[in-house]
This record gives structure tokens, sequence and C-alpha cells, in this order.
């Protein structure tokens, strides 16, 4: 998005990948699946050494029609790869982008552009080939991944220019799955970071099997698939840093262990929208107060360009006792900027048909079941 005087911020595209847990892989907890998440190296510039989802900035080749061509060539419609276009619920400043003539739209390139950088940096290829496309209905809860020969030198490739993966993918004759790749939620840094500023489309895909993983050595330290609990318990351990929007999107996971599941909500909930998530910083005794939409103190209109904080909140008073007691609490309370968080939830319903997150609760016995606090709500909503 931009104003007359510059860019505010740069668009990025986000994927949330599962794959179905192996039955050779050793059970710690409930959940029949795992969540991809890769570790920044400390010369990220954005969120350094922190467990992150795979994505990043939307390039131009992402949003080129010659991907049109292609997609035909394997025999996609055109009313095919529209259906994900077909949206009936709150856009965010991200998907309210007028393309070009040369441009597709928003839905179709961020969708292409997450599995690009999944690509990219981790190696794992979200894509259909002919015989999927003409074997299976399109609309899919479940993604589909390949492997190809030469990967590494592929992945390298794309790192350095990232239209090769236009040519990628009409070499072995494939498509992104632009349609197991489902709209989950919008996330707009805060601009009390001083920062770079992103507005970033997060997606939602699953896998029934876990694919191998090529982890680029420019950008990425680490890499591991974990459960959303086990993913958070490194967190709460501050074993691992999650920063605000992976640790709130597995704390919607955190409250539903079968992938069949999520992968059906994640499939019906994609054309309801999203609401995006732009946490307004204020100042409290003990710490800091992340105000997120829904909250009684969230701001009617909240300033994307101005660090306007809140009339409402004193920075002599405890953060617990700033809660109101008489509408909806929904915000994450962080006394260090990087650990001993809490989400605080009260009277709250999701918008956009989405999923209640997981409270967490302090438990120094490091019971991971210890997050599940709601996860009867959670399931309500399956």
């Amino acid at each position: 998005m931009t104003l007359t005087n510059g860019k505010l911020w740069r668009e990025s595209s986000t994927l949330i990948l599962l794959a179905r847990s192996g039955k050779s892989q050793v059970k710690t907890d409930k959940f029949d699946y795992k969540v991809l998440v890769l570790k920044r190296t400390a010369k990220s510039r954005f969120m350094p050494c922190s467990l992150v989802f795979p994505g990043g900035v939307i390039e131009k080749g992402d949003s080129s029609r010659n991907w049109l061509a292609l997609y035909e060539s394997l025999g996609v419609p055109f009313n095919a790869l529209t259906k994900v276009t077909q949206v009936n619920g709150e856009r965010p400043p991200i998907f309210q982008y007028k393309p070009s003539d040369d441009e597709l739209k928003r839905e179709i390139s961020l969708r292409i552009s997450c599995i690009r950088e999944t690509f990219e940096e981790l190696g794992v290829l979200i894509c259909r080939d002919k015989t999927d496309i003409q074997n299976k209905d399109v609309s899919s809860k479940f993604a589909s991944f390949k492997t190809i020969d030469n990967a590494r030198e592929w992945q390298k490739k794309v790192h350095e220019d990232h239209t090769q993966f236009m040519n990628l993918c009409e070499t072995y004759s494939m498509v992104p799955d632009i349609w197991g790749t489902h709209e989950w939620s919008a996330w707009l840094t805060p601009i009390a970071l001083k920062g770079p500023r992103f507005e970033a489309a997060f997606y939602l895909a699953a896998l029934n099997d876990i694919p191998d993983v090529l982890a680029e050595k420019h950008e990425v330290q680490t890499s591991m698939w974990q459960s959303p609990v086990g993913l958070l318990s490194l967190h709460n351990k501050e074993e691992e840093w999650l920063p605000p929007p992976q640790h709130y999107e597995l704390s919607r996971l955190a409250g539903v262990t079968e992938l069949d599941k999520v992968a059906s909500f994640a499939k019906d909930r994609s054309s309801k929208g999203s609401k995006l998530f732009y946490p307004i910083f204020v100042n409290a005794k003990d710490g800091v107060i992340h105000l997120l939409p829904g909250d009684k103190h969230y701001p009617q209109q909240p300033s994307f360009d101005k660090d306007d904080g809140d009339s409402k909140h004193r920075e002599d008073v405890p953060m617990a006792e700033q809660r109101p007691v008489d509408g909806p609490v929904h915000r994450t309370e962080h006394k260090q900027p990087f650990f001993n968080m809490q989400l605080v939830l009260s009277k709250f319903e999701p918008h956009c048909g989405h999923l209640k997150p997981v409270v967490e609760t302090k438990n120094e016995t490091e019971d991971e079941q210890s997050v599940v606090k709601s996860a009867d709500e959670s399931k309500s909503k399956l």
C-alpha cells in the first residue's frame, strides 16, 4: 500500500504448511500432523533468529499473466483459476490492490508467491502436474507436492532470480497448487516497531505426507517439523522465539489435533475473507499490551501511519488491571520484548468465521497439554 509521500510497507505472503505425521515418527502429543517452520539467520534484516513460516515479499513475476498460459497448457480452464478469487467477506489492503492488464489478481499471485518462497527457502514444491489436474476436482482441501531432479540446483536459480520459478514449472510441466492453498489471515507490522514493515497474507496448505526439506543456506539457519503445541512449548520454555503472528496462528491450530479437520475447515473458511490484524502497542507499568481487532479498546479506525497509542490505558497501571470487564478482550500482554507473553481472551468471537485461539496457561512442569485450555471452543467451529 502507498501514500502520496511514498511507500508505507511491502506486501508479502506466508505459507503455514501442515503435513500428516508418518507412522514411524514418535508421537509426543495428540496431534496427527506437524507444522513446517524455519529459523531465520542472525543476519536477517527482519526478525533475526526467529522461528517463522516460509514466505517473503511478492515479486513481479508472481503476478505475471504468463502464468495463465502455463495453467491453460495443462488443461486448467480459466473459471477454475478464478475460483480462488471468489471471496465474500472483509478484504485487507493487500487484496484491494488493483492489478494492471498484465497482472493477476492478488488472490492468485499471493498464492504463487508463498509457494515460490516455500521452494526457495525450504525446497518444498507445492505444485500439481497434468495427472493431478485431470484426476482431481481442482478444489481440494489437501495440497499436492512434487519431487524433482536437481532440486538444489533449481532452488539456487530461484533464489537468485525469482522468474526462474516459472521456468522450473514449465520444465517439469506443473503449476503452483493454488487450490490447495487456502486463505487464512492477514497481518500488518505495527508502526511502533520502527523498522521495515510488511503486510502479509497468510495461507494454509495441508499435505498427506511429509516432504523432504532442503534448507537454503543463506536465509535459513535450520528448519523443523513440529506440532503446534510443540512449537508453542519451545517458545514458552524460551528455547526458540516465535514472533507474535506465528505465535497467534499456532495458538489457533493448537485446539485442533486432526489434520483432516484443519484441512476441511481451512477450505470452507477460505472464501469468507480475512480481518487485518494490526496490533496497537500500549505501554503499561509491567510491560506492553498489544491490542488486537475486536478488543473493546481497539480503535474503530486505527491509523496505519501514526503511532497514536490508546488513551484508555495508563502507563502507571499493570496490564492485568487494564483489561475491560464489560466488553470483549482480545490482546496479548508482553512482560519482555520476546518472551513472557500471554494471550488474553474474554467475550471475544473471531472474525470471518475463524478459529478461536487457545489461551496458553503457565505451567512450571512444562506439560505441553497445558496450552489447550480453550481446545473445546476451537473444536466447536469444526
